[in-house]
């Protein structure tokens, strides 16, 4: 059992961002439940991304990191603790599924509007990311059947849980207890395929924009508003290679355990809040956010012009 002053400051960093990233990802959720007029697709999307950061704020960071760190002794029984940390450790994945989901969302709405309803309507959609959740719980419950029945196999009791000397979280150290997985091939694929999407959006705006015959301070506003639509986008995209970045990358350029609480704990905690205060950013239904972007668009606004011919901007979301 350690308690030391790093302890303290792990838990000052822990409360303040759980504090944050659960405030924004709750101001989603109000928000989608408040404007009943704005229940788009797209804002479907966000809801269901700020229902996961809340989740695993308050489960894995707050309700069983928090505890552990400020006491230095678990709190929480193993198969707990394990509960804990693995499902968080499936969402994050789902999550980064929707990002690719948003650029699809998008895309069809650029390239193919007449068919919009169809595919990325509210229902459709809500279908699909049921799908994506579902598959990810299917493949937890295989992937560590698996696991725990490898360590029964040999004998030992395989479990995940918040190691109090490096504060992070861990596998037991065991040869048996390896857990195998391909999440930085997942996320890599992902980027690369969100990307290229959000490159194909961007060239087509602004080639609509240059030769669409707009008046000079028309065309700036629009460009200015569709930038920060893809700035949006990029942004939430790279909260994932960052912190697959520390987590499996900068995370040996130090070995002392405040370096490994920040490369593999707060990072990852900090990756769920800045989500949700990303989508706050671009919520313009938030007062104060709504002064600042004043030009940008609502999501409702874009995805009303699904029936209008492909040249309509507006409806990219």
């Amino acid at each position: 059992m350690i308690v030391d002053f790093n302890n303290w400051i792990a838990a000052f960093l822990v409360v303040t961002m759980g504090v944050f990233g659960v405030t924004c990802n709750f101001l989603i959720i109000y928000m989608f439940k408040k404007e009943k007029a704005d229940r788009s697709s797209f804002n479907l999307i966000c809801v269901f991304r700020a229902c996961i950061n809340l989740y695993v704020l308050i489960t894995m960071f707050l309700m069983c990191f928090l505890p552990t760190i400020v006491l230095g002794s678990p709190v929480w029984p193993p198969l707990l603790e394990s509960i804990f940390i693995i499902f968080p450790n499936t969402f994050y994945l789902g999550n980064e599924y929707l990002t690719i989901l948003v650029a699809a969302n998008r895309f069809c709405a650029l390239f193919f509007p007449i068919h919009y309803s169809r595919f990325f309507g509210f229902r459709p959609t809500l279908i699909i990311m049921i799908a994506i959740y579902g598959y990810r719980f299917f493949n937890l419950v295989i992937t560590w059947i698996i696991y725990f029945n490898k360590g029964e196999e040999q004998g030992v009791d395989c479990f995940v849980f918040f190691s109090t000397d490096i504060l992070t979280w861990m596998t037991t150290d065991d040869p048996a207890c390896v857990l195998e997985d391909n999440i930085l091939l997942v996320v890599g694929i992902t980027f690369l395929i969100v990307f290229s999407l959000n490159i194909a959006i961007f060239t087509k705006i602004i080639l609509f924009q240059r030769f669409n015959g707009q008046s000079g301070k028309q065309r700036s506003s629009n460009e200015r508003r569709n930038i920060i639509l893809f700035v949006q986008t990029v942004l939430q995209d790279s909260l994932y290679i960052i912190d697959l970045t520390f987590t499996f990358k900068l995370s040996a350029l130090l070995n002392t355990r405040m370096w490994a609480f920040i490369s593999g704990t707060f990072v990852w905690e900090s990756l769920h809040a800045f989500d949700g205060f990303i989508m706050c950013l671009f919520n313009e239904k938030l007062s104060i956010i709504k002064h600042i972007l004043r030009f940008y668009p609502s999501p409702r606004e874009s995805e009303i012009a699904r029936t209008t011919p492909s040249t309509t901007l507006a409806r990219v979301e």
